[in-house]
């Protein structure tokens, strides 16, 4: 017996909708419907994508009987009513990042989603990327002990190239938004300091708008501690001339047995220089990420050592001192891995009951939580406790 289709409306038919959208159309047994406010727009999208129907009012979207869901990619400042609306009505909902511009629109939304009974999932498409899911199985497995420092970075020359980019017009303004780049970009990397780190506990921030080619920051850079102990750094700026972004990790995890550190050489999929492609474990626990020691290196680290010190050097501490990590590629088992199928996917699935989203409303809560807690800091120069958020 043939499933039954699982019907989803895009409402917006803005860049990240069009993302969405191809990621449905590689979806079993999805009915595509488009809604956006300017019927020229709709029509082009339609026929851009596999898209059944044109829907000219979002009242008729949320009146519909055949329509599950709602996939709503529109401004931030739009969110609270659409979604309110959306779950009045008895839909479920996936919703774009970062899902509110303020927390008391984000408690607002996970409210009215918990009275419907409805589902809403939250499109944060780092919590998709294989390479931060393995990292969290590999720390969750104890292979590198007691983690205890993680570092983000997102440094990249990029605020400039948006002014010349009509889908980044709005997003540079402070009307309709909570912030700048921490809050537009830099909620991916909340989600994923959540997401490998833990809930969190105090954050420090400072954000900076040193070339104003946004109205609010540009660059910043946070301390968070997270309540099982580990201490994240994470830097975030679109100012680093000269700095491209393959040339740096993306994030480093470090445990008291090993690390976890993201190969910078070696990206993949539609985000290219942003998402991880492979992992450089090393682990003291499991053989499997015993890592190689090169010879010379070992060899030349002895003779430093010896010289200096005038003493002999155990060989296992300058093993593990030029020890490099076993390599594991995304590729090898996500062959054809595409983050933003996987999460309209997800959403699919969870409509149809087989299982509850990745990325809830309560998660995607906490990652705008933690940079509204880094303005709050760069505000009042002061740790800011999550608790009183």
């Amino acid at each position: 017996m043939a499933k039954k289709k699982t019907t989803v409306c895009i409402v917006g038919t803005g860049m990240i909708a069009g993302v969405h959208a191809a990621g449905y159309n590689r979806c079993e047994n999805v009915d595509l419907k488009i809604y956006n406010r300017t019927r020229s727009k709709a029509e082009k999208f339609a026929q851009q994508y596999q898209v059944s129907e044109i829907i000219d009012t979002v009242d008729e979207v949320c009146e519909r009987k055949d329509i599950d869901g709602l996939d709503i990619c529109l401004t931030h400042d739009l969110h609270l009513e659409i979604c309110e609306k959306a779950f009045a009505a008895g839909k479920n909902v996936l919703l774009e990042k970062p899902m509110a511009n303020d927390l008391e629109e984000a408690d607002k939304i996970i409210a009215a989603a918990d009275k419907a009974g409805k589902i809403l999932a939250v499109n944060e498409n780092f919590r998709f990327e294989p390479a931060i899911i393995k990292a969290k199985e590999i720390m969750d497995a104890g292979d590198i002990g007691k983690p205890f420092m993680i570092m983000i970075n997102d440094l990249y020359w990029m605020a400039e190239l948006t002014t010349v980019n009509p889908a980044y017009k709005w997003r540079r303004k402070l009307e309709g938004n909570a912030g700048g780049v921490l809050f537009d970009r830099g909620v991916h990397n909340a989600a994923v300091l959540n997401y490998l780190g833990g809930e969190v506990e105090t954050v420090y921030g400072t954000c900076m708008n040193p070339q104003k080619y946004w109205e609010g920051d540009e660059t910043s850079v946070i301390v968070a501690t997270h309540k099982n102990g580990i201490v994240t750094n994470y830097t975030q700026s679109w100012n680093t001339l000269g700095l491209p972004e393959w040339d740096q990790p993306r994030f480093l995890i470090f445990g008291t047995e090993g690390s976890i550190i993201d190969n910078s050489n070696h990206r993949i999929g539609g985000h290219y220089c942003y998402e991880v492609g492979s992992l450089r474990v090393t682990s003291r626990k499991n053989k499997k990420y015993a890592g190689r020691v090169t010879s010379h290196e070992f060899l030349a680290g002895k003779t430093w050592l010896e010289d200096i010190w005038h003493q002999e050097v155990p060989n296992n501490m300058l093993e593990d001192m030029v020890r490099r990590g076993t390599e594991w590629f995304v590729e090898d088992e996500f062959e054809d891995y595409d983050v933003y199928h996987a999460s309209v996917d997800d959403f699919v699935k969870a409509i149809r009951g087989e299982k509850a989203p990745h990325v809830s409303g309560k998660d995607a809560r906490g990652d705008v939580a933690v940079v509204f807690a880094a303005y709050e800091s760069d505000k009042t120069n002061s740790v800011v406790k999550l608790s009183d958020m």
